[in-house]
């Protein structure tokens, strides 16, 4: 069980960590991968990049190094509801102004 958990969680790290870079270095790449990008202001995909990494690194380094472990979890919780948040940005759509609609 301990072997599966640590597969899924580097395989979900891996995930941000692409996605967190594409939005964050890779910002012009971006606009031609994703569409919504180019509807939202840079400094708010910049912003979701950046806390894509974080989270990624949250879920492999605080575990691995058994320095506060307990941040594994937190850091899984706080990448779901970033998802959900950006899920919902989807359902109700983003104006060309980048609000919400």
């Amino acid at each position: 069980m301990n072997v599966t958990l640590w597969i899924v969680q580097i395989i979900l790290a891996l995930g941000f960590v692409y996605s967190g870079w594409m939005k964050t270095i890779l910002i012009e790449s971006s606009k031609k991968t994703w569409a919504w990008v180019n509807d939202v202001p840079k400094s708010l995909v910049v912003l979701i990049g950046i806390a894509e990494l974080l989270g990624a690194l949250g879920l492999v380094l605080p575990w691995a190094l058994n320095i506060a472990p307990v941040l594994t979890p937190i850091a899984a919780i706080a990448l779901a509801v970033l998802s959900h948040c950006l899920e919902c940005c989807f359902i109700f759509g983003v104006k060309s102004t980048g609000s919400l609609a």
